[in-house]
């Protein structure tokens, strides 16, 4: 019981390299931007498959006790991803295009965030899913809005 258990704290702390993360996410989403539109919407599906590999890894983060490892990944994709001005237009509609790559991140974070006080009453967190959000609400995106209406936050503007 005492291996089972040391190695159940192990993974609750386990270190996420978030920049590495974050990298992966970037080269994924940028991968075809050399190539023409025709050619980027045809190889676009790769870009998917790269990102829900990572939604994947994120996912086994929070099965092994590492929500937190989890949310931070999850949270740092819908923030590249989101960046509208960076992403080639092929490669944005097929990121947000019906459900997309949205739909698979905000269903792993309402997982989490259903499941935790503590990620329910974060201000940080709240406040970096509401600027996604608001970014592709003007897109008519609305998938963040089922993660946060699910927040203690009463005013993103309150101090943490």
């Amino acid at each position: 019981q005492k291996i089972v258990a040391a190695k159940l704290q192990d993974a609750e702390q386990e270190n996420v390299n978030i920049s590495e993360y974050k990298s992966r996410i970037y080269q994924a989403v940028h991968q075809l931007d050399s190539l023409r539109p025709s050619q980027q919407f045809s190889l676009a599906y790769k870009i998917g498959s790269d990102l829900n590999e990572i939604i994947g890894e994120a996912e086994k983060l929070a099965k092994r006790g590492n929500e937190c490892g989890a949310l931070q990944v999850l949270v740092s994709m819908a923030e590249i991803i989101s960046n509208e001005g960076s992403i080639e237009g092929e490669v944005w509609k097929s990121l947000h295009g019906c459900g997309g790559t949205d739909n698979d991140i905000c269903t792993k974070l309402c997982g989490i965030v259903e499941n935790s006080s503590t990620f329910k009453q974060n201000k940080g967190i709240y406040r970096s899913i509401a600027r996604v959000n608001a970014t592709l609400a003007d897109y008519g995106i609305e998938d963040y809005e089922e993660v946060l209406s699910l927040f203690d936050v009463q005013n993103e503007n309150d101090s943490e």
